[in-house]
């Protein structure tokens, strides 16, 4: 089958080159990411004079704009050649200032084109800076402890300091302008005079580095973060200390005051972003659910909102009244995906609970739907691809129509996370299971059959409740008709559980030896995919209870799996950072996607034609599957040529798959004549010589003249 595009991504899209070691995979496409997410560590962030909007600045190299309404990105400025280490508004509003290791600043033009003019002079790289808030000037720090002071009008230095004797790790202008305060990793910090360059004052009161500093908008004080976790509050008048307002476990890595001068927000390397009352030196708030050191922090002018930036490329955006997390700003992070049965549509759902709808052929987010009030863990189609389906930790399982992006029915798991989802073939019945952890009253796990209909909460037409499970239930998969349910288990055990039976009772099996994270079924029902905490995938006979391939290469845990429509091939992602496409028959890896760069790689999915793959790393990343040995470089083509599910190949008995020397057998032949490789490997000679790539000749089997029969069946 012929690629649909024969290009390489775009190169502005910085994912393109973040992606390694591509053998049998090219990137097709990049959505919900391309130019909307940092691609590295955030070190700035600054609220906008509307409030409504704000700028980040990142190691990336790129400062970019957002809107905070939609959690858009609104504009890119990309003229660094190094990291970007701070960034600062100018008081017209108009403009905004980064600094940058590459030992310059760029002063931007906030509206119409990306313009930029730049401000040289520093002979190390630019680790701070800042602008007065009326006067058309900008203070920066460097590495080697130098400080300028730029009038940006005329865009030149009009003020050079020999300051410290390390790097300047904070800058500020003291309103009204008169006065200037730095700090510095050499423990220090100053008061200058802003149009002599002479040091006033040194603040005392302490020895340790200073990390970050952010002076209050009366002028009268300053508050400074130190390396040993400390947070100081001092009087720039008389260079006291006034107080030790709190402490981080571990460094200091940004601090703001709010424009009330009451309270300062400081985020540390402990990955806490906490707000402090400066005039008890106590803790008010502390805001968790960063996942890296918290490296920037900004007040909104209404001192209600908060800011932060951090090392795991996100920027959050916080409401200190209600200490609740308000927005996170960046590349779509997908919890669970599914692309439509035609492939024209993806759908994803979010940690945040909601769902969205994306247009395959462009890339465009065509919109969300909410309804979720927490995780969506799990998404299917149906089989028109008219309707969704989706499951989430609130116990519910919500249905949509795709057109409309309106929600027709729900059915309610009270107690459950709703953590698996199916439509049956008839696409007006739906299958969904929960993952009970908090069993009440003899309730336990439960899957439940409803029609989608439309009008409110549906009753389900049956419930089948599972009984009490010897270890904690982590994750189900449904098969397609709706007769088999996989749970795995904490103790590394997958239940196996026929639906249909009158009596139900489950057929353990088992194999490995620690928890289980994730589970798939096979389009025909009769073949699981498992993943776990002991790094391995595995591949599981439901007919008989038995495992038939130990797939290895991941270097941490799995945290997904899924077939192929041909159900010889699979992929999983884990959290080592790589996705990898598995042929099932030879229990072989065919590819290794190396998406560390990216962050956390998870619900991989195939394509429809099974020509491609999609998963998500900070935004929902296409990879065609292609023959590295041919020129035209057409896709692979493994689509099942019967797409019905009891007519797809068995993986362990496909000839299509086996390459060995000799003659030509049909697939018929090939079920009498072939052992299976699982049981009797040791039979089979392959000499090396002869042996060529499998995706060169697909449709062809040989076999060397000696008979491999090991009995009258075959």
């Amino acid at each position: 089958m012929s690629s649909t595009r024969k290009s390489p991504p775009p190169a502005h899209w910085p994912v393109a080159r973040e992606v390694r070691g591509l053998r049998r995979t090219r990137l097709m496409d990049v959505w919900g990411r391309g130019e909307l997410a940092h691609a590295d560590e955030i070190t700035a962030v600054r609220f906008l004079r509307d409030g409504a909007s704000a700028i980040s600045g990142a190691r990336d190299g790129t400062a970019r704009v957002w809107d905070l309404r939609t959690a858009s990105c609104l504009k890119v400025f990309d003229a660094h050649d190094a990291p970007i280490t701070d960034v600062a508004v100018v008081p017209d509003g108009a403009r905004a200032i980064s600094a940058s290791e590459d030992r310059t600043l760029r002063v931007w033009a906030l509206s119409g084109g990306s313009g930029w003019h730049g401000l040289a002079g520093h002979e190390a790289p630019v680790t701070r800076v800042t602008c007065a808030r009326r006067l058309h000037f900008a203070m920066s720090g460097d590495r080697d402890g130098k400080v300028r002071v730029w009038d940006l009008d005329q865009g030149e230095a009009v003020l050079r300091i020999d300051a410290h004797e390390a790097e300047v790790t904070g800058v500020a202008i003291v309103p009204g302008g008169k006065l200037l305060v730095s700090g510095s990793l050499d423990g220090t910090i100053k008061v200058w005079d802003s149009r002599s360059g002479d040091p006033i004052r040194a603040l005392a009161g302490h020895a340790d580095p200073i990390t970050c500093l952010a002076v209050a908008a009366s002028g009268e004080q300053a508050v400074a973060g130190l390396r040993d976790g400390r947070i100081g509050l001092y009087d720039l008048a008389d260079g006291r200390l006034v107080r030790w307002v709190g402490s981080h476990q571990g460094r200091i890595a940004a601090v703001a005051v709010a424009p009330d001068g009451k309270r300062a927000a400081t985020g540390g390397e402990d990955m806490t972003l906490r707000l402090w009352d400066l005039e008890r030196g106590a803790e008010l708030e502390l805001f968790d659910g960063h996942e890296g050191i918290v490296t920037a922090v900004d007040f909104a002018q209404d001192g209600e909102r908060v800011l932060s930036g951090c090392r795991d490329r996100q920027v959050r955006l916080w409401n200190t009244r209600t200490a609740k997390q308000a927005e996170i700003v960046e590349g779509h992070r997908a919890s669970c995906l599914v692309p439509t049965s035609v492939g024209d549509h993806v759908v994803t759902g979010s940690p945040e609970g909601t769902l969205r709808l994306w247009e395959s052929a462009t890339g465009r987010e065509l919109g969300g739907m909410v309804g979720h009030a927490s995780a969506v863990a799990c998404v299917a189609v149906s089989p028109d691809g008219r309707r969704i389906v989706s499951g989430a930790f609130d116990g519910t399982a919500r249905v949509w129509d795709v057109a409309e992006r309106r929600q027709l029915a729900v059915c309610n798991h009270p107690g459950g996370a709703v953590v698996a989802v199916s439509f049956l073939p008839d696409g007006e019945r739906v299958v969904s299971g929960d993952d009970r952890h908090e069993e009440r009253a003899g309730e336990f796990a439960s899957i439940r059959y409803w029609r989608v209909g439309e009008g409110g909460e549906r009753k389900p037409d049956r419930r089948v409740d599972l009984g009490e499970p010897k270890a904690t239930r982590t994750c189900l998969a449904l098969s397609p008709d709706g007769r088999i349910a996989v749970y795995g288990r904490g103790d590394g055990v997958l239940e196996r559980w026929a639906l249909d039976e009158a009596e139900l009772k489950p057929r353990e099996l088992t194999g490995h030896q620690r928890e289980v994270t994730v589970v798939a079924i096979s389009p025909n029902g009769r073949w699981a995919l498992s993943g776990s905490e002991d790094r391995t995938v595995r591949v599981w006979d439901l007919e008989k209870g038995t495992q038939r391939a130990v797939l290895k290469g991941h270097k941490h845990w799995i945290n997904g799996v899924a077939f192929a429509i041909d159900g010889i091939h699979a992929i999983s992602t884990g959290d080592d950072g790589t996705a990898r496409i598995w042929n099932l028959s030879a229990q072989s890896e065919l590819e290794c996607i190396d998406l560390r760069l990216l962050g956390d790689v998870r619900s991989p999915a195939f394509w429809p034609d099974a020509a491609s793959v999609i998963v998500s790393a900070s935004g929902l990343l296409r990879f065609e599957l292609i023959d590295p040995r041919d020129d035209e470089e057409d896709t692979l083509d493994m689509r099942p040529r019967d797409l019905r599910p009891d007519a797809l190949p068995d993986p362990f008995d496909a000839p299509d798959t086996i390459l060995m020397p000799g003659k030509d057998l049909r697939p018929e032949e090939a079920k009498k004549a072939t052992a299976d490789p699982f049981d009797a490997p040791e039979t089979i000679e392959i000499p090396k010589k002869d042996l060529r790539d499998p995706f060169d000749s697909p449709k062809t089997v040989d076999m060397p003249p000696k008979d491999l029969r090991r009995d009258d069946d075959g």
